[in-house]
């Protein structure tokens, strides 16, 4: 599973057939890995243990799979772990935070923070916009019977009309823009 499902995209496409459905499927499993890697992040729910993180020098410390759903643990220090009371944080989509709880700061230090959590989209919440910029994507990079990549629309009957698109629509790229994770 990924950010688009096979449904989704025989859907989107317009496929009614099943016979291409293991190709398809690993055509879809690509251009799920593709827009992960092209956004920095992964999307599906999953529990993450320990992630190292360096810290902020702040109140907040922001986690590489969102949104976060659950924080089981943070731990901190290098060869002798203390694990943060749980009564000093809480937790937003995207990052952990102290502000309006407690005083404590996530002091910056390389390899210090060790978080475990679950974060990410289950798959029946994945966003609506980002299945639709990803389908958009994969519409276009998929090559149909004749060979064609981008095919947008034909004809009926006896006319015979096509058009082809070879990039991402500006929504598509705004869409997919904003679920890019910023490394620093």
């Amino acid at each position: 599973m990924g950010i688009i499902t096979l449904a989704n995209f025989k859907s989107y496409m317009a496929i009614t057939n099943e016979d291409k459905d293991s190709f398809l499927q690993s055509f879809i499993d690509g251009i799920n890995l593709y827009v992960e890697t092209l956004c920095h992040r992964s999307f599906l729910s999953q529990r993450v243990i320990r992630e190292v993180n360096d810290g902020s020098d702040g109140k907040k410390l922001w986690l590489g799979r969102t949104p976060i759903t659950e924080v089981e643990r943070i731990e901190y220090g290098y060869s002798t772990l203390t694990v943060l009371d749980s009564s000093y944080y809480d937790f937003t989509g995207n990052a952990i935070f102290t502000e309006g709880i407690s005083d404590f700061i996530f002091k910056k230090k390389e390899s210090f923070w060790k978080v475990t959590y679950t974060g990410g989209y289950l798959q029946e919440q994945m966003p609506s916009d980002l299945i639709l910029a990803t389908c958009e994507l994969a519409g276009l990079l998929y090559k149909d019977e004749s060979g064609r990549l981008g095919v947008t629309n034909r004809g009926m009957g006896s006319e015979m009309a096509e058009s082809f698109t070879r990039e991402l629509t500006p929504t598509s790229k705004r869409i997919l823009n904003s679920y890019k994770k910023v490394i620093l």
